[in-house]
């Protein structure tokens, strides 16, 4: 599969990273000293490690092994690259399998995820495993594809991926990192959304055991459900405004999308007769049935497709691989009702399976 050619999306004067002496990179290290004390470990890796100002903190105040591995040649040969370090980095493309025989301490690799292409998610996930002894420290942003972050996962969409590959969340490890992050005033807010700690189960690792017995959370495939008022022809309307996630269609592009079925239902307290309902800005009237159940049958019709790759993809996937829809955008204007309930059934006429929230 044709790998997104990545160059066209970064340059060197925006991504080379200028570390201050009280910065980002400085508090992340002293976070995860506090938790894990740098001086009990022997070695220390980080996938995606840009300029390397993060194992150049560690390797200034620790006798430790680091090692970070970036795809950008620039960031190694850049004047903030520190002398220290410079050895340490290896440029290597984290969506090829990557020869290792040395097990590290602790695999770091954040901000990095969501910008490996989707094709090759297996194989960044493969190599962060390849490194791992046990413990690993991770994130993976959420929201939607744009043209650096091809491979966005909210949170549980992660947590059930990355369990497949042995990963296991240690919570109690997790909010003692997220409490230290708590303490420094530098660290980029966006880390602390999906940052966790992983241990390595490696006797169950690629079994569907370990996401049985640890992911209870379940799979939620609305990732935003809000009671808000806004303007309506002019007119202040309460509204309810639903988003379903990004990831049904990552599934749904797998297979012929004329064959699926997704049914999303509502349950209204005052069970009007009839609601409106704008489904990506196109206005539909739909009424309730006899189970006072308000359903909206979706089909490939209401899926628009794109005028223009920048409207959602900004040109950073290839036309031959990009899906022809975007994540849905519901607003149903509900008036003085109260959604009491909700349901969303996707079912693949091919391989007979539904889903439910």
């Amino acid at each position: 599969m044709e790998k997104i050619n990545i160059s066209n999306y970064y340059n060197e004067k925006n991504e080379v990273r200028v570390e201050c002496n009280d910065g980002n990179y400085k508090d992340m290290y002293e976070s995860i000293n506090e938790v894990f004390n740098f001086n009990t470990l022997k070695s220390f890796i980080d996938l995606g490690c840009a300029t390397g100002h993060l194992i150049k903190n560690i390797k200034k105040n620790h006798n430790i092994e680091v090692k970070g591995i970036e795809y950008f040649e620039y960031h190694k040969n850049s004047e903030h690259c520190s002398p220290i370090i410079k050895d340490f980095i290896e440029i290597s493309d984290l969506r090829d399998d990557l020869y290792n025989n040395i097990k590290y301490d602790i695999v770091y690799s954040t901000e990095v995820a969501e910008h490996i292409d989707l094709m090759y998610a297996d194989n960044y996930m493969r190599n962060v495993v390849n490194f791992a002894n046990d413990i690993i420290i991770m994130s993976w942003s959420a929201g939607i594809v744009h043209s650096q972050h091809f491979n966005p996962l909210e949170y549980d969409e992660y947590i059930n991926y990355v369990s497949k590959f042995g990963l296991v969340p240690n919570k109690e490890l997790t909010n003692k990192l997220l409490k230290a992050m708590d303490k420094r005033k530098h660290i980029f807010p966006w880390y602390r959304a999906s940052i966790t700690v992983f241990n390595l189960n490696k006797s169950n690792q690629n079994t569907n055991e370990i996401i049985e017995r640890n992911i209870i959370t379940k799979y939620n495939l609305i990732s935003y459900l809000k009671n808000e008022t806004i303007l309506v022809n002019n007119k202040m309307t309460k509204v309810l405004s639903l988003y379903l996630k990004h990831a049904i269609f990552d599934a749904i592009f797998k297979h012929d999308f004329n064959k699926f079925n997704i049914k999303l239902s509502l349950d209204f307290k005052h069970k009007n007769e009839s609601y409106l309902i704008y489904l990506n800005n196109i206005q539909y009237e739909v009424r309730r049935n006899d189970n006072y159940e308000l359903n909206i049958i979706l089909d490939k019709n209401i899926h628009y497709k794109l005028d223009k790759p920048s409207n959602y993809y900004d040109n950073a996937i290839p036309l031959h691989l990009r899906p022809d829809i975007q994540p849905q955008k519901f607003i149903i204007l509900i008036g003085n009702d109260e959604l009491l309930d909700y349901k969303l059934h996707i079912t693949d006429a091919h391989i007979c399976k539904t889903f439910h929230i």
